[in-house]
């Protein structure tokens, strides 16, 4: 794809936010992600409601593009990640374990993996 080589862990080729978020059952906390990004709420532990929609353990809220503020009121103890990007705006094309761009580069990328060009697990 167009994603190019990263330097770092955190290196990113657009604009990307993440937060670790742990609320007290009871308690509640609100948000703003900027205008135009994809947010989203991901709960790791315990059980929230997220602008009054419920969401449990495992699950994935899909926020608008909005910009606009979100809630999340904790019904129990809770551990989420709460994220927002810069829409990449690109076409996905994924096989497998794949996704990159388009069809010529998933079998690039699986050659890849194949010669072990991606690196090796030991």
């Amino acid at each position: 794809g167009t994603f190019g080589t990263a330097k770092g862990p955190a290196d990113t080729f657009t604009p990307l936010n993440l937060w670790d978020v742990r609320l007290s059952g009871g308690r509640s906390a609100s948000f703003t992600t900027p205008p135009g990004h994809t947010g989203a709420v991901f709960v790791l532990k315990g059980k929230v409601s997220v602008n009054g929609a419920a969401a449990r353990e495992s699950e994935f809220v899909l926020l608008d593009r909005q910009g606009e503020g979100f809630s999340i009121d904790a019904e129990t103890d809770a551990t989420l990640l709460i994220l927002s990007g810069e829409p990449i705006d690109e076409p996905v094309f994924g096989y497998g374990p794949f996704v990159m761009n388009n069809e010529g580069e998933i079998r690039q990328a699986m050659m890849d993996y194949q010669s072990g060009k991606m690196g090796h697990l030991k």
